[in-house]
């Protein structure tokens, strides 16, 4: 794991989406999720991690990542007045609760 600020450059939070100039980096071996027939990629080798998630990832507080993901993302989607419909919802939900298991379980390894 590493630390770094990148001067003038703000970097989003690869678990929240939160955009921040000081992040965390975690290692993990290549992740990807197939939705539809089609295989998403979501990281190589390195997981951009704000304060906040670096501490829930640190004490294992996985719901807890995942909820704040999900959180992030409906104040996200509402921001245009429109809120996400249900079946959208239980989606994302459960595709976050996913990427995070699989960064879980990739998290230390290389490729």
């Amino acid at each position: 794991m590493d630390r770094r600020t990148i001067p003038g450059l703000i970097v989003p939070c690869d678990f929240c989406n939160a955009s921040v100039p000081d992040i965390r980096t975690f290692d993990a071996a290549p992740v990807s999720i197939t939705v539809d027939n089609t295989t998403i990629y979501f990281c190589d080798s390195k997981w951009a991690a704000c304060a906040a998630c670096s501490q829930l990832i640190d004490e294992g507080r996985w719901d807890e990542l995942t909820e704040r993901s999900y959180l992030r993302w409906i104040e996200k989607e509402t921001q245009n007045g429109q809120e996400p419909g249900f079946r959208l919802r239980q989606f994302m939900r459960a595709h976050l609760a996913q990427l995070h298991r699989l960064f879980r379980e990739a998290r230390g390894r290389t490729a």
